[in-house]
């Protein structure tokens, strides 16, 4: 049985032109939903802003998991941007000032602005990390938890001078890794 290499060259092409236009897709997703991030600090109501912010996560990764055509579990995905955002504790007490200070008049207004620009952050570096998981093969049910919270504080950081894997390390890796002394 003989293959045909232009056949296969083709469709190398094909399959790199369609990844292409994937990601695309999923940095655009990413992108609107990081606006509709920022854009929840217009709700006057303090602390619904947080709740709806966490629904709008998890919507982003379910839509994400739709365009890599992966399973989605929202408990599973409630459960992973919980356990990330469980490490900023810093930002998670900010916030919660700024749910109090809402009520004061003039402040309330002022904050505003900080709970947008943090909310907006953290969507986006999510957004980015989990695009980052799936187009490495990933899935919501095989995430290495040390890999996906070091990426994530980077993309929040902004920080792509460390040397970090661009990809999550696969099971040989990881359990490679693991039985290294540090």
């Amino acid at each position: 049985m003989t293959t045909d290499p232009a056949a296969d060259l083709l469709t190398v092409k094909l399959q790199t032109i369609a990844r292409a236009e994937r990601l695309a897709r999923s940095n655009t997703l990413v992108k609107n939903y990081t606006l509709g991030a920022a854009s929840l600090a217009l709700l006057p109501f303090p602390l619904v802003d947080q709740v709806a912010l966490l629904a709008l996560e998890v919507k982003m990764v379910h839509d994400l998991c739709r365009l890599y055509d992966l399973p989605f579990k929202s408990n599973i995905a409630r459960a992973l941007i919980g356990s990330l955002l469980s490490g900023l504790t810093g930002g998670l007490m900010a916030q919660g000032l700024y749910a109090i200070s809402r009520a004061v008049p003039i402040l309330g207004t002022l904050s505003a602005g900080s709970f947008a620009v943090s909310s907006a952050s953290v969507t986006y570096a999510l957004g980015t990390v989990f695009i980052k998981h799936f187009e490495a093969d990933g899935t919501l049910l095989n995430i290495d938890s040390t890999w996906f919270t070091k990426m994530f504080h980077q993309a929040l950081n902004r920080d792509e001078s460390q040397d970090s894997p661009a990809q999550p390390p696969n099971d040989e890796t990881a359990s490679v890794a693991a039985a290294s002394p540090a």
